[in-house]
């Protein structure tokens, strides 16, 4: 019964994620023929997917298949609570600093997953076991609740959630990239696979990359491609929804007030909304309340309970909390008051946040083991040495728009429902918030808002 419940809302919401896998850099220069055979223009990279995405789902599925995706979010091991602990715990850790600062920040844990499941799947021994011990996950059942979670995403058609991958590797003689790899990246992220001269050109094409893929939210990644790099792992994730509810003239409030954490006041444009049966949420940290975008995605604000700044919220809030305030869910016509805003975000040192959750081998350049990836025949080890991720966001009263990508560098080393009450959730000073899909309430964007102005 709850297969058939969970499959109706499946075709019921329009939502998805949809994979660019069939894109390339637009750069002007020379054609170039793929391993494929076909022929694409490119500047000085040449793309080599076309022959390794034969095998790669086509997107149609049975009844059984369904089911198995639905088993796979569902079973008993909850990979889906896993997943959105986790984000937690990431988030926390690569914004820590700033949130202690009382600045902006928002990062994209579904980004920042997928681009390590791409990293963990040519890695082994202690530099995989260490990833997995952290993220509290091994690969291969990352790798599929990661298959499940976006084919059964990708059925409902849309545009709203766009998430690609790529691989780009040094044409060097003595770089060995695995085929194997490559293909059980292309068959299960859809990554796609450029091989590339790792010179100004090829910064200019991962930059377009980048832009193309964020829909230009976040135009670079890189500023430079150092002389030891020889693969990057790239991911670009991309969300633009529009509201379930449009607001009407009379629910815009220009000119209200926004306090920030050291009691700065701000004039702002507020959204007034009621949400009828809406969600709201209360634990000992944080009240809150969701609002819903059309194609079945949502954004839940956490406001701090009164007397707590969001700082010493946030310093207390963990993986398993977060799940606990999603459980605490109720029904109720909240009367929610949301700030228009605006920011971009770069995780200000995501490799010492990933050592910190106990990720070190991987940045050992004697010690790192990515061989189930590539090897270099010259006997140099390869080791991941580059970490960035950035993000944006811009919530107004159409709707939102947020991107993140993720880059990882390698180098060759030299609730129960009852009466419904009314609440109220104004976010009239710093909050934070969550959004993630309605169906598994997977976190693809985590971010706190001190200023609206900055």
């Amino acid at each position: 019964m709850r297969k058939i419940t969970v499959l109706m809302l499946i075709f019921l919401l329009m939502f998805s994620l949809i994979s660019c896998g069939a894109d390339q850099p637009e750069e002007q220069g020379t054609e170039q023929e793929t391993t494929g055979g076909e022929t694409v223009e490119t500047g000085d990279q040449e793309m080599v997917t076309a022959n390794l995405m034969d095998a790669s789902w086509q997107k149609t599925a049975s009844e059984d298949e369904i089911n198995q995706y639905l088993d796979t979010l569902y079973s008993s091991e909850n990979p889906s609570e896993q997943i959105r602990k986790t984000a937690m715990e990431l988030y926390l850790k690569l914004a820590a600093e700033d949130i202690k600062a009382g600045k902006n920040t928002m990062v994209s844990p579904l980004s920042f997953l997928t681009a390590m499941g791409l990293l963990e799947n040519g890695a082994k021994d202690a530099t995989l076991e260490e990833i997995q011990d952290a993220f509290g996950m091994d690969i291969e059942a990352f790798n599929k609740w990661y298959d499940a979670w976006s084919k059964l995403l990708i059925l409902n058609g849309g545009d709203v959630l766009k998430v690609a991958n790529s691989v780009w590797y040094k044409d060097d003689p003595l770089l060995n990239v695995s085929e194997d790899y490559l293909k059980k990246m292309a068959e299960i992220y859809e990554a796609q696979a450029f091989k590339a001269a790792f010179d100004d050109g090829t910064l200019k094409d991962i930059n377009g990359w980048v832009n193309d893929n964020t829909n230009g939210m976040i135009p670079s990644i890189l500023d430079n491609i150092s002389r030891d790099a020889v693969m990057f792992l790239i991911n670009a994730t991309c969300f633009e929804g529009a509201w379930f509810n449009e607001y009407e003239d009379d629910q815009i409030h220009e000119n209200e007030t926004f306090t920030r954490e050291d009691g700065t006041e701000e004039k702002v444009v507020m959204l007034a909304s009621t949400e009828t049966d809406g969600q709201y949420y209360e634990n000992e940290l944080f009240t809150g309340a969701s609002k819903y975008y059309a194609d079945g995605f949502k954004i839940t604000f956490l406001l701090p309970k009164e007397g707590k700044t969001l700082t010493e919220a946030m310093e207390q809030m963990t993986g398993d909390s977060l799940t606990d305030f999603f459980r605490s869910s109720q029904m109720a016509d909240v009367d929610l008051y949301i700030p228009e805003f605006s920011f971009d975000y770069t995780a200000p040192d995501s490799i010492g946040a990933l050592k910190a959750m106990g990720i070190e081998t991987v940045f050992d350049e004697y010690n790192a083991d990515l061989s189930p990836m590539a090897v270099s025949e010259d006997g140099y080890n390869l080791y991941v040495n580059t970490v960035i991720h950035k993000t944006h966001i811009e919530l107004d009263r159409e709707g939102t728009k947020a991107a993140a990508s993720t880059v990882i560098g390698i180098a060759r080393a030299t609730a129960a429902y009852g009466e419904v009450p009314k609440r109220e959730v104004r976010l009239d000073r710093p909050f934070a918030f969550v959004i993630s899909d309605n169906q598994t309430d997977t976190p693809i964007f985590v971010g706190t808002v001190n200023s609206i102005n900055d």
